[in-house]
């Protein structure tokens, strides 16, 4: 079969690019958009000029302008629709007030406190609908969510961290003060937020004491971390390590977790037929979102993969960079400062740009060099596209890195699958007389070898990085980043062909 001339495959894949580049002014008019306090008046000014640009100037830049102006008004709108910088009173003589709010997260588990998510109904006597964060010196739950407490307590805002903007991380959950150790706490109601959240919190609750049947401390809170994004405290030192070895994001639920649950249930289910496979992936999805408490990274995978599943299903081809833009378009379009501050989700997001983008030419350099095996090169391109990728973002907030993390993701990537596995068997017969015992030990053993890869590169300290330099590396990257978004990577395969 002869291959189409240059001029039928340029037409045939331009919508593709056409497609990335108005996701692209999208993301750019949300990011923009959730940065800028809230003006209307000028987001108008400036959709009356971008109409006249598109009239005055070619189709092809009115239309880049059209769409960035969109994303920034949608942005600004909904910076009010979700009060994300508000000003909330606060009491004048820093006085308790009797509140009452109910729990509309999971909670959220530190080493030495617990944190709640509280949208209040009440607060002294005045009608609200302010969220506050609830912090309990208690370092295990003392309530659970949908549970509606009346309280009293004393509010104030929140104090960033160094480099980390404490507020604008509180900010995009709608959240806007905070209040410890409260007193006089009654519970009112247990049945509060949505019931599907209610069961899929009992369910996990089950999996999790089903997991610790068998399964000792600390690797039974690894593996209820690793499989059901449970924030437990682990051991200082533990965490401590996983931090230096750079591996402290295997310790929760990422979107790497999300992609092996969407090919697992499809691979099970692919005889059955592609209808009830893509909707089998698809439920499951759904159900895994819910049980993990919908993070950012974790909503981003699960929109690629039932994205990707339907474009299967329907016959059409998905480009994975595609694919990421408009995933990170609809959580934009749903709550743009996500974009903004939820630095997971942008680690995230760079990370799995970074595999698409890098990953080819990184093997093509390192196919030349001796290998055990050619696995082990795809391996290697492709850990190191990932650090490379997400490195510039880290020095950036955190204003460190760790040298080891290539060597450390190494070892320990290849183990999250198997641990998963087995946390998952666990899970599921975990209390059983025979398997439980079995499914216990296979856990255990495999978390046993995640711990020894973090300990075999966790003693080294990280280096300590100036934020500028976080910031032109940054720049750097994002520029490269961009242009293999927008190149055409056949270009790679082409050039491969021809050497």
């Amino acid at each position: 079969m002869s291959l189409p001339s240059a001029e039928t495959w340029w037409h045939a894949q331009r919508p593709s690019w056409q497609l990335r580049v108005g996701l692209l002014c999208g993301l750019a008019g949300l990011w923009l958009g959730a940065s800028l306090p809230p003006q209307l008046s000028l987001w108008a000014l400036a959709c009356v000029i971008t109409l006249w640009v598109s009239v005055s100037l070619r189709w092809w830049l009115g239309s880049v302008f059209i769409v960035l102006t969109f994303g920034g008004l949608w942005a600004q709108l909904s910076q009010q629709w979700h009060q994300l910088t508000p000003q909330l009173p606060l009491s004048s003589t820093d006085q308790p007030v009797t509140m009452v709010g109910t729990i509309v997260r999971f909670p959220d588990v530190r080493p030495t406190t617990t944190r709640y998510h509280l949208a209040l109904s009440t607060h002294g006597t005045t009608p609200t609908t302010d969220q506050i964060l609830l912090v309990s010196s208690q370092p295990s739950p003392q309530w659970d969510y949908g549970t509606t407490l009346q309280f009293t307590g004393t509010r104030h805002p929140p104090r960033n961290f160094g480099q980390f903007d404490y507020r604008a991380y509180l900010a995009r959950q709608g959240i806007s003060a905070l209040v410890t150790d409260p007193t006089d706490i009654t519970i009112i109601g247990q049945e509060g937020g949505s019931g599907f959240i209610r069961t899929a919190k009992r369910l996990r609750n089950h999996l999790k004491a089903t997991i610790r049947t068998h399964v000792p401390d600390p690797h039974a809170l690894i593996a209820v971390g690793v499989l059901l994004g449970e924030r437990e405290s682990l051991p200082a030192f533990t965490q401590s390590t996983f931090q230096r070895a750079g591996l402290q994001h295997l310790l929760v639920v990422s979107g790497f977790n999300v992609t092996l649950v969407f090919l697992c249930v499809g691979y099970a289910l692919q005889w059955l037929g592609p209808r009830v496979m893509l909707g089998g992936s698809l439920l499951s999805l759904f159900a895994y979102v819910a049980l993990t408490g919908g993070d950012g990274p974790i909503l981003r995978a699960a929109l690629m993969g039932g994205i990707s599943g339907y474009s299967l299903l329907i016959g059409r081809y998905a480009d994975g960079r595609t694919l990421l833009l408009l995933s990170l378009f609809l959580i934009g379009l749903w709550h743009p400062a996500l974009l903004r501050h939820d630095v997971g989700l942008q680690l995230s997001a760079l990370a799995t740009l970074g595999l698409l983008v890098f990953t080819p030419p990184l093997e093509s350099l390192l196919t030349p060099l001796p290998s055990p095996h050619p696995s082990f090169t795809r391996l290697l391109s492709a850990s190191l596209a990932a650090q490379l990728s997400v490195m510039p973002l880290l020095i950036t907030h955190f204003g460190q890195v760790s040298w080891v993390g290539l060597i450390a993701n190494l070892l320990a990537d290849p183990l999250v699958p198997l641990v998963m596995a087995t946390s998952t068997l666990s899970s599921l017969v975990g209390a059983l007389p025979v398997l439980g015992p079995l499914s216990g030990a296979a856990t255990t053993t495999s978390i046993e070898l995640l711990l020894w890869a973090a300990a075999l590169t966790g003693w080294v300290d990280p280096v300590i990085l100036p934020a500028w330099f976080g910031a032109f590396s940054l720049g750097l990257v994002c520029l490269a980043l961009l242009w293999g978004t927008l190149s055409d990577s056949s270009h790679i395969h082409l050039a491969k062909n021809k050497s």
